[in-house]
């Protein structure tokens, strides 16, 4: 269970650098949703 708890934040902080990104290129949070 340990091993798969750095992979899931990892994941979560992929994530939430994407949509940090998307956000500083779109200005928008809705351009996030329109990219999924």
């Amino acid at each position: 269970m340990s091993k798969n708890v750095p992979g899931i934040a990892q994941r979560c902080y992929d994530v939430a650098v994407r949509q940090i990104k998307a956000f500083l290129d779109g200005g928008e949070p809705s351009n996030i949703e329109r990219r999924r």
